[in-house]
């Protein structure tokens, strides 16, 4: 019986997670399912009135989400 991992390797090319920019088709998908999480989480706090730009682990910056 075949391990996850060999199945992984063969199917995908998937050996470590990276990023900016992914470099397989595995980190690809797990980076658009972050950035469509951040942004559906991010727009539901908006609509129930939270600020995105107040950090209190960062500090607040126009550019970006805290």
């Amino acid at each position: 019986m075949a391990s996850w991992r060999t199945l992984w390797d063969n199917a995908w090319g998937f050996k470590e997670r990276n990023r900016r920019p992914p470099r397989d088709p595995v980190n690809a998908l797990l980076s658009l399912g972050y950035t469509l999480a951040g942004n559906s989480v991010g727009h539901l706090a908006s609509r129930y009135g939270l600020d995105l730009a107040l950090g209190f682990l960062h500090i607040p910056s126009r550019n970006r989400p805290s």
